[in-house]
């Protein structure tokens, strides 16, 4: 889990040196170095952060990491998660953690960039994350073009 903390923080210290980063409002970002690459929705020049696609292409894992606070909250809590749009559904089994620093939830699950998980951010207008407590929507404008570096890494 610690790796994909590890991103989570390095996409909040990067988000503010973005070109985009004089617009506001939430957005798909493109991260990527020769070690990882990330889609991520967020805003720009902020910690404010709702869910990232981080990937190692050394292991083409790809670590889900979902900002999110289910009732009953505690570290190392078991939840399913599940991420649909109009290009069909994954259920994932995630691990919650609060990131002290930030006093946030983060929900991680793990996966690899298969078809489905591709057609979830590239296809449909909205990507659904249902957690027992509720659905988060999120748009997927700009999505397909963002997750192109992250489908080249580890697609």
């Amino acid at each position: 889990m610690r790796t994909s903390v590890l991103l989570l923080a390095s996409a909040l210290t990067i988000l503010p040196a973005l070109e985009a980063a004089a617009q506001d409002g939430r957005r798909w970002i493109a991260l990527g170095s020769e070690q990882s690459s990330a889609l991520v929705y967020g805003t720009p020049d902020s910690d404010d952060l709702v869910i990232s696609f981080a990937c190692m292409p050394a292991t083409r894992q790809v670590k889900v990491a979902f900002t999110h606070e289910p009732v009953g909250a505690k570290d190392g809590m078991r939840i399913g998660m599940e991420l649909f749009s109009e290009g069909g559904r994954l259920m994932l089994d995630a691990t919650g953690e609060r990131l002290q620093l930030d006093d946030i939830f983060v929900l991680e699950a793990k996966t690899t960039l298969s078809p489905a998980l591709r057609r979830l951010l590239t296809e449909g207008r909205t990507l659904s994350v249902m957690v027992q407590d509720g659905v988060e929507e999120i748009p997927l404008d700009g999505a397909a073009e963002a997750a192109a570096g992250l489908i080249a890494a580890c697609g």
